[in-house]
């Protein structure tokens, strides 16, 4: 038994397969864990996510394609209540008790990329210019810093385990997966999201709801594409997307999307969780984004448009929910 979970099956997400996690809402209040044992929680989940960011940053390709799969099933919306969604709840639950500073020193560990923000922060005060340094930084290190901000940004966003409505999480998944094509069948949309999901009675209207069906014509099927109205709830850093579907859909994001568009303000967390929010005043966030941000305004060829977008999400997130008074 898990300490301050609501007992049996009602704690439970899923039917019973492999699909089925513990939700945060379960828990009554969040159980007092020793830290020194929710560090040892959260280190499996940050080692899977550190891998995750070196197979996109091509760190895996001696054996060929091998390493991708399992990548883009374990951020496939199919698989996201038994893979993505528990282990950024796990890191959320370790946020929550160690604080944001420690998940940030542990998350720069595990993805090995301490030295990369020291020569970022020497390039934005240097103007831009490369520091001599007495060793060859990997390529692939910006890779792995724009997965590090984008992690942290989910583990303060993401509420699909946390609180969030599976109206708000379907629309979120059906947005995502509309974005990629111009139009999809029924059953494409169907077979690219949760089941659990599908089993809810406000999955159809909300697909209506983000969405426009076209008719049959001669022998092909009806197709539902994306409102353009919908658009507005396109996150270039939704967190079920593997790296090929996130070009996909940036590029026509990048046509379709309102210029002024930005991500809706995640929901208030279960009541387990619901400090997690305060934590995007957190100093060491703060120092990453002002880092980025810098090398940035400097003309630094390390800082991608990704990492760019993560770094001003975090600020974004910080003043979404600093504390009353605070100007």
């Amino acid at each position: 038994a898990v300490p301050g979970v609501a007992g049996g099956r009602g704690a439970v997400c899923g039917d019973g397969d492999a699909g089925a996690s513990i939700r945060a809402a379960a828990l009554q209040p969040f159980p007092a864990f020793d830290a020194a044992f929710v560090s040892r929680l959260i280190d499996a989940p940050l080692r899977l996510q550190a891998v995750l960011a070196q197979t996109r940053a091509g760190m895996w390709m001696r054996n060929g394609q091998a390493a991708t799969k399992p990548a883009v099933l374990y951020r496939s919306p199919v698989f996201a209540d038994a893979f993505a969604c528990p282990d950024v709840m796990l890191l959320q639950l370790g946020m929550i008790r160690l604080g944001a500073a420690a998940l940030v020193d542990a998350a720069c560990h595990q993805f090995g990329v301490e030295a990369f923000w020291r020569r970022l922060l020497s390039e934005a005060a240097a103007g831009g210019a490369v520091p001599e340094s007495p060793c060859e930084p990997a390529i692939e290190e910006p890779t792995l810093a724009e997965e590090v901000l984008a992690l942290l940004v989910h583990v303060l966003s993401e509420r699909s385990m946390i609180g969030e409505p599976a109206s708000a999480t379907a629309r979120r998944q059906l947005v995502h997966r509309l974005a990629m094509t111009d139009a999809s069948t029924h059953s494409e949309i169907c077979g690219s999201v949760s089941r659990r999901l599908l089993e809810e009675d406000s999955f159809l209207p909300t697909l209506h709801e983000v969405a426009d069906y076209i008719g049959p014509r001669g022998m092909s099927e009806g197709k539902y594409t994306l409102r353009r109205e919908a658009w507005r709830l396109y996150d270039p850093l939704y967190m079920l997307s593997a790296s090929h579907e996130m070009a996909r859909t940036h590029e026509r994001a990048s046509q379709l999307a309102p210029p002024d568009a930005s991500p809706p303000e995640p929901v208030v967390p279960c009541a387990a969780l619901a400090r997690l929010p305060h934590q995007a005043g957190c100093a060491a966030l703060h120092g990453l984004a002002y880092v980025v941000v810098a090398a940035a305004a400097a003309g630094s060829r390390r800082v991608s448009e990704r990492m760019l977008t993560a770094a001003v999400r975090l600020v974004t997130l910080a003043l979404w929910w600093r504390p009353a008074g605070v100007g």
